[in-house]
């Protein structure tokens, strides 16, 4: 690790792709081999943060742990999460 910033990245431009990308960054943690950095960034995920739809960012990252845990055996269900419609349609059922 290089304690050297490279990049900012500004997800939380709408309500949607704030909930979307916490929830497909959580999908992605959730499947992986868990480590402690990985632990710690789950944690991260799911607490409330500060700025334009913290609220949302939360709750994408709170349904992906519902929606791996109802779907972890089944992937083309995880596959899903590439699906930019699938994803559209999800979070409006959870708006």
């Amino acid at each position: 690790v290089v304690p050297q910033l490279c990049g900012v990245s500004h997800f939380n431009q709408t309500p949607e792709i704030s909930w979307r990308v916490a929830f497909r960054e959580v999908l992605k943690l959730c499947e992986m081999k868990p480590t402690v950095e990985s632990k710690h960034r789950l944690k991260k995920w799911c607490e409330l943060g500060q700025g334009k739809y913290a609220h949302l960012v939360q709750k994408g990252a709170l349904d992906a742990i519902e929606y791996y845990e109802q779907h972890k055996d089944d992937k083309s269900a995880l596959m899903l999460s590439y699906e930019l419609d699938w994803l559209k349609d999800k979070f409006k059922s959870t708006s």
